[in-house]
């Protein structure tokens, strides 16, 4: 159910280390070509790593979700248990800021979030790629990352469907993910000093950054194809 978004998240991760395209005075050219393999070889071990810790939280964060629609159920869409269902969905949706509720219509029924304009309380979300994409398929979805409305903070929304009485999709339980969340990824990953680790969406957008988070997270950076660095078949 998260298949596409692991294969994007685990192919965009980029490592970049330093060894790799500094070239040593008087080295020899064996040494250099050991150098350059085992840069390789390094860069590809990193990779791997932080995409599968990343695969990982992807995957438990969907079923934590799931698993919390189909908890609560029609409690999340009844206008009279609503808020209340919805703050017990934030608190058992570990890894969320906020969460939402919305109906099939894309009107917004609840949020933990209180909106600081009253007219938002009718907000209707029809033209957002995750109502789309998660009614159309009616399966677990993770969005791009977006600025909040309100906080002005990059989330990533992680979106499951609610089911009704009939099975069908009734609505949607979202949840905003912070994108420093995705940070604490990187903790653990061995790398030398002077690596550097960088996680990206599909259109180059930071997820994650071993050096200076603070400057990079959320800027989109140039598809690290067009640098002309291979360290595998098609991992770059």
């Amino acid at each position: 159910m998260w298949g596409s978004i692991r294969t994007r998240l685990i192919a965009l991760v980029a490592v970049v280390s330093t060894p790799f395209v500094l070239v040593v005075a008087g080295t020899s050219v064996a040494d250099y070509r050991e150098s350059v393999r085992s840069a390789r070889m390094d860069a590809l071990a990193v990779a791997d790593l932080t995409g599968t810790a990343t695969a990982q939280f992807l995957g438990d964060a969907l079923r934590q979700l799931e698993g919390v629609a189909q908890a609560l159920g029609p409690g999340l869409l009844d206008p009279t248990t609503c808020a209340a269902t919805v703050a017990q969905a934030r608190t058992l949706a570990t890894f969320s800021l906020d969460v939402i509720v919305v109906d099939r219509s894309g009107a917004l029924r609840c949020s933990t979030r209180e909106a600081p304009d009253p007219a938002a309380a009718g907000t209707t979300t029809t033209d957002e790629a995750w109502f789309r994409e998660t009614m159309a398929r009616g399966r677990p979805h993770v969005g791009d990352p977006v600025r909040g409305p309100y906080s002005g903070a990059w989330l990533v929304p992680f979106l499951v469907p609610v089911r009704g009485p009939d099975g069908g999709v009734a609505g949607i339980l979202g949840a905003s993910v912070p994108l420093d969340r995705f940070q604490t990824l990187l903790t653990g990953v061995p790398h030398t000093p002077d690596a550097l680790i960088t996680v990206t969406d599909d259109t180059g957008r930071v997820i994650a950054r071993s050096v200076a988070p603070e400057e990079y997270v959320g800027r989109v950076l140039p598809m690290y194809e067009d640098l002309g660095v291979e360290v595998g078949p098609n991992r770059w």
